[in-house]
């Protein structure tokens, strides 16, 4: 390979001073392959020598040329990122399986993680030989192995077990894994409190994931105290770099306000830092539709709306089906608009279900099945309409009037005026009277509050009530 120019790494030019640089290059000169290695990292590096990729690759070459394990698993991780040489997979994995042949614990675990898509059982193999050694990765990918079944019969105390001398040697994957397990009492008993401390042990080393949690730790006040303020500081050291759920829920809490002050310009540009993502392109078109940190432009909220829609958002569906109704930001289609509802309704959208009951549900049979799986989420207009359904025996064999208690009771308890309204009338018929009687008044009188002109009316017949 070529060298650079100025880049010499005899002993004879080494400042006296750097004693240890110039007896490892004395060592490279009496062809060394351990110093070889060792010189190459440095180069790689810039340790005490000008940094250079190539001459790492060269030093490298020379040691892997000697069967060094660490000089053929260090040239194969610069093939495998095309550093200082071409890229080169084939031949950076065989490089490191030699390494790893050799025994080298980091070839090892490298090896593992490169063959663990394709062959899980050797993968799992190699991760032992590494742990086995004391290897930190090697010991929290072999806990993944036995936790998650890849390669090895799912053993939950072998996982927790290699898991936490992995965690023990300071391994950020491991510390947040567990403190996760410990959150959610997953093989462990719950202790949301020694969850936040291993969470808290890996945010502070920079572990993206584990600084997240800490930041929902601190919104969810699971094991600390709550701290909004203090949480948003975490979430966006999370976001810094490049965490997707943590830019998402940057750029949310800079919408709504939370921990930050609100800035709709600000959360703006953290949607924007998220590609291809769903949730974030849903927002972006909340954003363009409302004018929200942008000026409004219909026909970017729409197409927002759909690129998310077409990665199955279950409310930017909804979205595109409003869209296409009246034509925002896109041309009216009532075919398209029903068939972007309804994929929104098997998906469970409870406006969706509910608007397909109304509007395009041509049979009781599935209008009520529409309406079911919109009260199943509690929406309150659902509720009301099957409660009058049943009420009524609209659709159904007969009426049922403790299923219409029940569903009117269900919106009413959501804010439904006419809800409040029907299940007063109900709760005073003679059948239920005994039961529910002392509640009518109470319910005619918030119903007709919130603006019920059935209730104001029903009261103002009723000699027995005061208005005022």
């Amino acid at each position: 390979m070529p060298r650079k120019e100025g880049l010499q790494d005899t002993a004879d030019g080494v400042s006296e001073q750097d004693s240890e640089l110039k007896a490892l290059m004395q060592a490279v000169e009496a062809k060394k392959p351990e110093a070889m290695a060792e010189l190459g990292y440095r180069y790689e590096n810039g340790t005490g020598v000008p940094a250079s990729l190539e001459r790492a690759a060269e030093l490298y070459q020379q040691s892997a040329d000697m069967s060094n394990a660490v000089g053929l698993y260090r040239l194969g991780m610069l093939y495998m990122q095309g550093l200082g040489v071409s890229r080169d997979l084939r031949r950076a994995t065989n490089l490191i399986r030699s390494a790893a042949e050799k025994g080298f614990a980091e070839a090892q675990c490298a090896y593992g993680n490169s063959i663990l898509g394709r062959n899980r059982a050797e993968a799992f193999s190699w991760f032992k030989k590494a742990a086995e050694q004391g290897h930190a990765e090697a010991q929290e990918r072999l806990s993944k192995c036995y936790c998650d079944g890849l390669g090895v019969a799912t053993d939950l105390e072998q996982g927790l077990r290699w898991l936490r001398l992995s965690a023990e040697q300071g391994n950020v994957v491991a510390l947040t894994r567990l403190g996760f397990m410990y959150d959610y009492g997953k093989g462990v008993e719950e202790d949301r409190y020694k969850g936040f401390q291993l969470y808290m042990k890996a945010a502070q080393q920079g572990h993206a994931g584990a600084q997240y949690n800490v930041g929902l730790s601190y919104w969810n006040a699971e094991g600390v105290e709550r701290d909004e303020v203090e949480g948003f500081k975490w979430v966006l050291k999370a976001a810094e770099q490049g965490h997707v759920n943590a830019c998402l829920s940057v750029g949310l809490s800079y919408f709504t306000g939370r921990g930050v002050e609100q800035d709709f310009e600000t959360a703006f540009r953290w949607f924007m830092t998220i590609e291809n993502d769903s949730r974030a392109e849903f927002r972006l078109g909340q954003a363009y539709l409302d004018g929200l940190g942008v000026p409004i432009d219909k026909r970017k909220a729409f197409e927002y709306f759909r690129s998310a829609a077409m990665k199955s958002h279950i409310d930017a569906m909804y979205n595109v089906a409003r869209c296409y109704q009246v034509g925002i930001g896109c041309q009216p289609n009532i075919e398209s608009a029903a068939r972007f509802l309804q994929a929104a309704a098997r998906a469970r959208h409870a406006d969706a279900c509910y608007k397909m009951a109304i509007e395009y549900a041509k049979t009781d049979k599935d209008i009520n099945m529409y309406l079911i799986c919109a009260c199943e989420k509690g929406h309150p207009d659902a509720n009301y309409t099957l409660g009058l359904r049943f009420r009524d025996g609209t659709g159904l064999p007969a009426p049922s009037i403790d299923q219409a208690i029940k569903y009117f009771d269900a919106a009413q308890q959501r804010g439904h005026y006419e809800a409040m309204y029907e299940l007063a009338l109900l709760y005073d018929r003679p059948e239920k009277k005994d039961t529910f009687g002392s509640e009518v008044e109470s319910l005619m009188r918030k119903a007709a509050d919130g603006g019920c002109k059935r209730a104001l009316q029903w009261l103002l017949e009723n000699a027995d009530f005061e208005l005022y």
